[in-house]
């Protein structure tokens, strides 16, 4: 066989091996887009928390999660815009729904080990995961993730994914949404807290 068959034959197989790759990643993405969600999941709603007051009326102590007043898109106090999107996601009012940049910062960074694991998500995929998928660590749910942080883009104006998003996030203490946790952590209303207090 000649030099020439046999180069010939290594690129015909590599480009065998090429063309069933491009078709498994195609026949996972067609998979992972007809087992998306289309609803949201119906969870159990959790009970309200129980909030201890004194006998004037002053709350001192909450059990149980804690769910503040839902933050209207209109009306997102901006010391809070500002501190949320320097923290979560600098591109946020830049990119369509996912930062290839920031997904690519994050990739380098938990593969060399420098500075311990870090994410890549936007907030638009985050809302995508906390309002339609599972907490599940696996690829499907990541890229789909990624199809619904589109799908919430041509859907929704910023300001009502980050609306959304500040209304459903975990804060920590048992607080869900950012009113809850301006509550929680400094008993007052989200709208009212100033800087220090927005980046905290």
């Amino acid at each position: 066989m000649s030099i020439f068959e046999a180069f010939r034959r290594a690129m015909l197989g590599l480009a065998l091996i090429g063309g069933l790759a491009i078709l498994a990643a195609v026949v996972f993405v067609g998979y992972c887009a007809y087992t998306l969600p289309l609803t949201r999941p119906v969870g159990e709603q959790s009970p309200a928390a129980i909030v201890y007051a004194t006998s004037e009326g002053t709350p001192f102590a909450a059990r149980g999660i804690y769910r503040g007043e839902k933050l209207a898109a209109d009306h997102l106090p901006k010391n809070l815009v500002d501190a949320v999107i320097a923290i979560e996601d600098r591109r946020f009012f830049e990119h369509g729904g996912i930062d290839p940049r920031g997904m690519m910062r994050a990739a380098w960074r938990n593969l060399t080990g420098s500075r311990g694991t870090e994410g890549g998500s936007t907030i638009t995929q985050q809302l995508a995961r906390l309002t339609y998928l599972s907490p599940e660590r696996t690829l499907r749910r990541k890229v789909q993730e990624i199809m619904l942080a589109f799908w919430l883009e041509s859907r929704l104006s910023k300001n009502e994914i980050l609306a959304n998003y500040l209304n459903a996030a975990y804060f920590g203490a048992g607080a869900f949404g950012v009113d809850a946790a301006a509550h929680r952590y400094f008993g007052k209303k989200a709208a009212d807290l100033d800087v220090p207090e927005a980046a905290m």
